[in-house]
């Protein structure tokens, strides 16, 4: 985001010049994150708790979860929706909102199969990483009515 941050600034980037290109990352990056996620996966870098699920990875000492592999699974699901959704045209930040929601989402309900992760305030790593992730789709969800809502005041107004 910060490298982001900058990009817009050094290329001076109009508002609706930064939308679009956020949206476009948000459109592919399922893609790009379940072939990173696959590494995880091969070296089964992620074990969590146990189980007795056709899911299950056999670790020395069980089978357990493999996060990476739960994760590989969601975010190509999340990519075939989006090749799904992208056949329309949809409003500016539509793809943002929807990753962030999700994945959020996603990383929310993942935590309770993850082993002993570190917390802070009660709270661990991934509810913070996740509450923070639903709060910028909320943002994006936000920011899409209000541009719909401007053009539309502005069309009434033009009416007048």
């Amino acid at each position: 985001m910060i490298g982001a941050a900058l990009f817009f600034r050094v290329h001076q980037i109009s508002r609706d010049g930064k939308l679009a290109i956020l949206d476009a990352v948000g459109f592919a990056v399922p893609f790009g994150w379940a072939i990173g996620r696959m590494g995880c996966y091969l070296v089964h870098d992620h074990p969590g708790i146990r189980t007795s699920n056709w899911l299950g990875v056999h670790y020395p000492g069980g089978t357990r979860y493999d996060l990476g592999l739960l994760e590989i699974f969601f975010l190509l699901a999340l990519g075939a929706a989006f090749l799904i959704l992208g056949k329309e045209t949809r409003p500016r930040g539509f793809f943002r909102a929807v990753l962030f929601l999700s994945y959020g989402t996603f990383r929310l309900l993942e935590d309770r199969v993850t082993i002993d992760p570190p917390r802070y305030f009660g709270w661990s790593v991934d509810q913070i990483a996740a509450a923070v992730m639903i709060a910028l789709g909320l943002a994006a969800l936000v920011g899409m009515n209000k541009s719909r809502m401007s053009g539309w005041i502005r069309y009434v107004t033009s009416l007048a």
